[in-house]
């Protein structure tokens, strides 16, 4: 979830917070993991419907064991990553719109974002 400020018509900031269960099968065994972390970000609207998204993220991670390679079976590491990409916004009518965005992570060896670039869809809500 995410909450932020619209300081004039083209630039917004505020913060977000993550949270991400997975459970996943190795060897016919199964482990479960939990992400969380917190973001800052800011936008800048550049023409009509078309950002800039820059995102600052820290992320609580439970990694790989080094010598089994099992998931979820090595230690808590701190991680973080640096968003930055293009988005559109799609305005449903009134103060409600979807953001579509393509962004790349900056940090190359994240555990969390296997591949560069990808997608995140969010809806925004005007108050």
């Amino acid at each position: 979830a995410y909450g932020g400020f619209r300081f004039t018509n083209r630039l917004s900031a505020g913060t977000g917070g993550y949270y991400q269960f997975a459970n996943e099968r190795w060897m016919g065994r199964s482990y479960t993991s939990h992400i969380y972390g917190f973001s800052i970000f800011s936008r800048l609207r550049l023409i009509d419907r078309f950002f800039i998204h820059a995102e600052h993220e820290w992320l609580s991670v439970v990694s790989r064991d080094n010598h089994t390679q099992q998931p979820g079976s090595g230690p808590r590491v701190q991680e973080k990553n640096l968003l930055l990409g293009p988005g559109y916004s799609f305005t449903g009518g009134g103060k409600v719109s979807l953001n579509l965005m393509l962004l790349y992570n900056f940090n190359e060896n994240s555990r969390i974002y296997y591949q560069n670039p990808f997608f995140r869809v969010g809806v925004e809500v005007g108050l």
